[in-house]
């Protein structure tokens, strides 16, 4: 078909290897800024993956931290994150929440994890 035709003369034409390549090694110094970051940057009593492919990290935040709540005082802060009872059917990670690190460069991903930072600190403050 005509989208396979394409398709062939693009892999053809086209250092997709390469492509491939470079996207991994920006990604991979993306997802070590985040970790750098969260490693400099959190308050004790959260935690924090360490990814080995995608594009996520999750946090885990101390229990009685609800993560929708917390996104609302995120956007007036500046930063974005998506609360983790998102992904789940029952709605229980409520102190849970992901952060991608793909779309935004070094500099601003430090900013952001600083930003992120103060609120759970302001947050863990009131348990």
């Amino acid at each position: 078909t005509l989208n396979q035709m394409i398709i062939s003369a693009y892999l053809n034409e086209h250092d997709w290897k390469g492509q491939i390549t470079k996207y991994n090694d920006l990604y991979r110094s993306r997802r070590d800024a985040m970790l750098e970051a969260l490693a400099k940057y959190l308050p004790a009593g959260v935690t924090h993956t360490r990814p080995e492919g995608g594009f996520f990290v999750w946090l885990t935040l101390p229990e009685g931290i609800d993560t929708y709540a917390l996104l609302q005082q995120g956007v007036k802060a500046g930063v974005i994150f998506i609360p983790g009872a998102a992904f789940s059917p029952s709605g229980q990670a409520d102190n849970k929440l992901r952060l991608a690190f793909c779309s935004v460069d070094e500099k601003t991903i430090d900013e952001g994890v600083q930003r992120l930072s103060g609120l759970l600190k302001n947050e863990i403050s009131k348990l």
